[in-house]
């Protein structure tokens, strides 16, 4: 990997790294429908940032061809991922209804997709789990070089050096402790985080 690849790419983790706990943040909160688009775009970019990182830029491309909604639908990212690479997330059928459900609730951003729909779209706190699966599956696949490596907002928090936390200027939440709390994927013995 190139110097300039490994800038881009860390320049993306540090946004979705700061999402990702963003989301964590609103879901536990229970202030559902802005978790459930930010997670939408937050798994996106994961899997889009991964597949940057391999060089695959067919592949966003392709997605991006999709249109409109349906470049962010992640479920589909997820089924495009699995049949491109022949490996597997292993999502359950209730996992893989709430990426659906996830993805619902992003469309639902826009007025005209709610008015259209005559739905609902759901989220519910327990979908954190999914998030974490799919987040950190890409996330741990996206491998940078120095002066990059070890240096992004997840690889900051695992460190827990207070000074560099401090730096993330978060305000009154800490970001560490969001990142961790119930946190079956991305845990302090997981060094590849």
């Amino acid at each position: 990997m190139d110097k300039k690849l490994s800038e881009k790419l860390f320049l993306s983790l540090w946004m979705v790294d700061f999402d990702y706990i963003s989301t964590r943040h609103l879901l536990a909160g229970s202030l559902f429908p802005s978790a459930a688009s930010l997670a939408n775009i937050t798994m996106d970019r994961y899997i889009k940032t991964y597949l940057w990182s391999i060089e695959r830029n067919d592949l966003v491309e392709r997605i991006k061809g999709w249109g409109g909604n349906e470049s962010h639908n992640v479920f589909r990212m997820v089924n495009l991922y699995e049949e491109e690479f022949n490996d597997s997330l292993n999502l359950s059928e209730q996992e893989k209804n709430t990426l659906k459900d996830i993805y619902m609730c992003y469309c639902f951003r826009y007025i005209d997709v709610m008015y259209i729909k005559k739905g609902m779209c759901k989220i519910f706190k327990n979908y954190m789990y999914t998030i974490d699966k799919v987040c950190h599956f890409f996330r741990e696949k996206i491998k940078l070089i120095p002066p990059h490596q070890g240096n992004t907002i997840i690889d900051i928090l695992f460190e827990n050096n207070s000074q560099k936390v401090a730096s993330l200027n978060t305000g009154n939440i800490n970001p560490r402790e969001v990142l961790l709390a119930d946190n079956l994927y991305f845990r302090i013995q997981d060094k590849s985080h």
